[in-house]
């Protein structure tokens, strides 16, 4: 029995002014690890709520959408700290 799982199409997104790079281009699911150095790369993007989401790996955009409202939630919350330099 299939389940009507939601679907992102990963169709080829030319970024235009009004699109916004997510995590300035780094790798949201690095970036939900704490990590910040990881930069995404255009052949894994992913456009999401009026962001472009680019990863470093197929395999990191892959497990990053299998809970993707949660996992942006998560890398928004975690960049939002680690910018802070206190």
């Amino acid at each position: 029995h299939k389940s009507d799982h939601h679907h992102h199409t990963d169709s080829k997104v030319e970024l235009s002014s009004e699109e916004k790079l997510a995590f300035d281009g780094k790798c949201p699911y690095a970036v939900m690890s704490g990590d910040f150095h990881t930069d995404g790369v255009e052949e894994y993007k992913l456009e999401h709520g009026g962001e472009i989401y680019v990863f470093s790996s197929k395999e990191n955009m892959g497990k990053f959408k299998k809970e993707l409202e949660a996992n942006i939630s998560k890398a928004k919350y975690r960049y939002a700290r680690g910018m802070k330099k206190d």
